[in-house]
């Protein structure tokens, strides 16, 4: 399905990679590699052909919104719905920072709208990821990054070795979250600085 703005408007499909058009400024030869990361990463998710629900991305009016139509080829049977998906560079929907306060409150609405399985928001570069549950409530990072060892762990074919967990700060959530993880998926665990 396409994309559509904060409006309900019809927005562009990124065209296929070696197209050029659309009204890019840009050769669109780069979204073959947009594809190719997406492929990659969705490995993580094996059983992504299963998934039936509505996920909301919130790309913020950033580069995340070249993720949005090679999302929908890697998990055909998802609803995906997006919101400030035009990329504006003067971020005319809510700060680049997702992280800010009051940032993720359209996604918040809009999850809880549609009843979607959950939200996520990327930053104006696409390179951190916010998400809200269900609820529309705020996934903490320490949740996050949790969810993300327990994916990963049980995969290492050595677990003999030691896991290293890095020190943030001092009373820093991982020191519950992370290591209760990575306990539950491998023999050690090592702090490091």
């Amino acid at each position: 399905p396409p994309s559509t703005g904060e409006r309900g408007e019809r927005l562009p499909s990124a065209p296929s990679a070696g197209e050029r058009g659309g009204g890019l400024p840009y050769p669109a030869a780069p979204l073959g590699i947009v594809r190719d990361f997406v492929r990659h990463a969705c490995q993580w998710a094996p059983d992504r052909g299963k998934f039936m629900g509505t996920v909301v991305i919130d790309p913020g009016n950033g580069v995340g919104s070249v993720f949005l139509d090679p999302l929908r080829e890697e998990v055909p049977g998802a609803r995906i719905e997006a919101i400030a998906a035009m990329i504006d560079g003067r971020f005319p929907s809510r700060p680049s920072n997702p992280g800010l306060p009051g940032a993720l409150k359209a996604l918040q609405a809009k999850v809880k709208e549609l009843g979607a399985a959950f939200g996520a928001a990327f930053d104006g570069d696409a390179d951190r990821l916010f998400m809200v549950d269900e609820k529309g409530q705020i996934v903490t990072g320490d949740e996050l990054l949790a969810v993300i060892a327990a994916t990963m762990l049980p995969n290492l074919k050595e677990k003999t070795k030691p896991v290293p967990l890095p020190e943030l700060a001092p009373g820093q959530w991982w020191r519950r979250s992370l290591p209760t993880a990575a306990s539950r998926f491998c023999a050690r665990w090592a702090r490091t600085r």
